[in-house]
């Protein structure tokens, strides 16, 4: 039987590959500002939802630092994240989600004194490796469109590290998530007024757009954040953590059928590798 961590894990790499699809295409025709503010008022929403059926809880005022904290960086991250996936290819620009597992992993590792057998060690090297393939291009070189979003997966990766322990404190693994969103908010709408006020206008400018796709966005996001907080809830975000590599592999395959990215053998590669180890990990 497959642990939380593996479940949940899956489940929410793949929640995030269909949601990275919808969100290339939302901000694309729409606006990377609006595409991120749907992302997270939607989340958020979803785990105000989540919130009335788990709403036990404790808190104190370090807890609302970290969350604070956390709120801040990942609104910082998705800011940055929607300026390289507006402009690059999706595939590519997921493919960086790597980075966010790897801080995981190491701090589920070394902090959280989470076990790991040399099997599923293996499934992490062989994840990250494949990862890797398909980021790098055949001169080596990484596009610099993609610098924003690098760091907007640093950020997204370190931000899990305050909330894990929120979740603990305060035996909850919901509400921590959507008090920190409701920072995310307003730390995106900050970002673009002071790095760009125009577009900040344009933004909440009335404009007809998909509300459905709109919806998709909150929805999607929303449940897979819940589902990995499961995971750390359950000491298990660093098996969790690491499959979240998983997800460039799914955007590499609709990524090439619905936007026409092209892979090279390399990423092909890669992508296979990570379907191994992601595999070995489960197992």
């Amino acid at each position: 039987m497959l642990s939380i961590g593996i479940t949940t894990g899956i489940s929410a790499a793949l929640l995030w590959a269909i949601y990275d699809i919808i969100a290339k295409d939302f901000s694309v025709k729409y606006g990377n500002v609006r595409a991120a503010l749907f992302a997270t008022s939607g989340a958020a929403l979803v785990m105000l939802l989540g919130s009335i059926v788990f709403p036990s809880f404790t808190i104190n005022a370090y807890d609302v630092f970290l969350i604070t904290i956390a709120g801040i960086s990942s609104g910082i991250a998705y800011s940055l994240f929607y300026i390289s996936l507006k402009d690059s290819q999706v595939t590519n620009t997921v493919a960086l989600v790597q980075i966010q597992p790897a801080v995981l992993a190491l701090f589920g590792i070394f902090i959280l004194n989470e076990s790991m057998s040399n099997t599923a060690i293996l499934g992490i090297v062989l994840v990250f490796a494949g990862s890797l393939f398909v980021v790098i291009d055949r001169s080596f070189r990484i596009d610099q469109k993609l610098i924003p979003a690098a760091f907007a997966m640093l950020l997204w990766g370190l931000g899990w590290i305050p909330i894990a322990y929120v979740i603990f404190a305060m035996n909850n693994f919901i509400v921590p998530q959507f008090l920190a969103m409701l920072f995310t908010i307003a730390t995106v709408i900050a970002f673009t007024h002071f790095s760009n006020p125009k577009l900040l206008k344009e933004t909440f400018a009335k404009q007809k757009f998909s509300m459905a796709k709109a919806a998709s966005l909150g929805l999607f996001n929303g449940v897979a954040i819940v589902l990995f907080g499961a995971a750390a809830f359950a000491n298990e975000i660093a098996k969790a953590g690491t499959l979240m590599a998983f997800t460039p592999v799914a955007v590499a395959i609709l990524g090439a059928i619905l936007f026409r990215d092209k892979l090279t053998k390399g990423q092909t590669l890669g992508l296979l590798i990570a379907v191994v180890g992601a595999i070995i990990l489960a197992y």
